[in-house]
């Protein structure tokens, strides 16, 4: 339950920060005639994270929106073996998404950002993370059968 409701803090906060960042610049841009060049490449990070901790929460909590029209009407235990079934795939596509979000890094190193002084792969650090971690959440959701952390 503490991991649940850390990333749920964590998420929250960035999206804070998104919403903090967008009025500061509207604040600056239509008050004081000026605007910081950088805030929409921090919105973009920050917005990144956001996303992508936020899917590894929902699926460790099952918090997603699912259409249960179908399975529904199926027995407990194949709507656990179709559970399972997707946790799997969650797996493998965390892990696939994390390796090709490793390789999208090494194209884009090299080609600096407008306004940061960082190079564009940092823009799929949040993606290869989000693997990761939709990764782990798949496995706890197997390892867990149906508590929440």
């Amino acid at each position: 339950m503490m991991l649940v409701t850390s990333f749920g803090t964590v998420v929250g906060m960035l999206v804070l920060s998104v919403v903090w960042l967008a009025l500061m610049q509207m604040l600056l841009r239509y008050t004081f005639v000026t605007s910081l060049p950088w805030v929409e490449d921090v919105s973009i990070l920050l917005l990144l994270m956001a996303t992508w901790l936020g899917s590894a929460l929902l699926w460790m909590t099952r918090g997603h929106i699912a259409v249960t029209v179908l399975t529904d009407r199926l027995s407990t235990r194949t709507q656990a073996i179709l559970q399972h079934t997707a946790d799997v795939a969650v797996i493998f596509g965390g892990m696939g998404l994390a390796f090709s979000a490793q390789t999208a890094m090494g194209a884009f190193s090299g080609i600096e950002m407008g306004s940061l002084p960082f190079d564009s792969s940092v823009k799929y650090v949040p993606i290869m993370a989000g693997g990761g971690l939709l990764a782990s959440a798949g496995c706890i959701n197997l390892l867990c059968k149906d508590e929440i952390i």
